[in-house]
């Protein structure tokens, strides 16, 4: 085994398993915060600039979770890949002006990019010269980098991006289709299960936060007047509770 010792805990390691860890001690933690603060101003700004922002990278990290690349993808990563989208709108011909153009966009950024030849530099003056194979798979610049990509380090690996990839690109091209459009939603941000040789079904009644599920909007009209009609009950209902 192998451990490491952070403050006060303890972080044991198997041998067997490779993990890539980063952390923040002593002397760096000043350094860090203000490295956050930092993109988190720039960030701001691109916000009060472009009323469709927070929409669109609050859309962005739905479709992210919907389809299980959370884990690999961090809120940053979204973030400033969003960025390039509105720094530089004239790659795509306009600045998005409603969340849902901006998460095409996103998805439309993130199938299209060349990711072998080269990271995608969120703003238009900024040149990289790190050369590709000294940069993550996922590789994004930008002008608060304290080193080329910091914000998406370690992010996923190559057959991960590439899982990404096909999902934006199959994604994308269920928008662009005439499927009718709540269908169309419900269908972007509903994972396919194919792959998965063993699947656990949970109890829909012990589910607190199913209200949430996108699967949901056809049906929201036909339940609100159940859901009246249960309002009137006398049963006091348990909140905050999450088996």
């Amino acid at each position: 085994l192998v451990y490491r010792i952070v403050d006060e805990r303890l972080i044991v390691i198997p041998a067997s398993r490779k993990v890539a860890l980063r952390f923040c001690v002593e002397q760096d933690i000043d350094s860090h915060i203000l490295r956050m603060s930092k993109l988190a101003s720039w960030l701001n700004s691109l916000a009060r600039l472009n009323p469709a922002w927070s929409g669109g990278v609050r859309l962005a990290k739905r479709w992210v979770s919907a389809h299980f690349l959370a884990d690999m993808l961090t809120d940053t990563t979204v973030e400033v890949l969003m960025a390039r989208i509105f720094s530089n709108p004239r790659e795509f011909g306009y600045t998005p002006v409603t969340p849902a153009s901006a998460l095409y966009r996103f998805l439309e950024l993130v199938s299209s990019h060349d990711w072998n030849e080269g990271p995608v530099i969120v703003d238009a003056d900024m040149s990289n010269s790190s050369s590709r194979n000294q940069l993550p798979p996922l590789a994004v610049i930008t002008p608060h980098d304290p080193s080329p990509s910091y914000w998406t380090k370690p992010g996923p690996s190559w057959t991960q991006l590439q899982r990404f990839i096909s999902l934006a690109a199959a994604s994308l091209k269920l928008a662009q289709s005439d499927t009718e459009e709540l269908l169309k939603i419900e269908k972007m941000f509903t994972p396919s299960l194919d792959s998965y040789e063993f699947l656990i079904n949970l109890n829909p009644s012990m589910i607190p936060n199913k209200h949430l599920k996108v699967a949901r909007i056809h049906k929201i009209a036909s339940e609100r007047g159940e859901e009246e009609a249960k309002s009137k009950s006398k049963q006091i209902p348990v909140l905050d509770w999450n088996p």
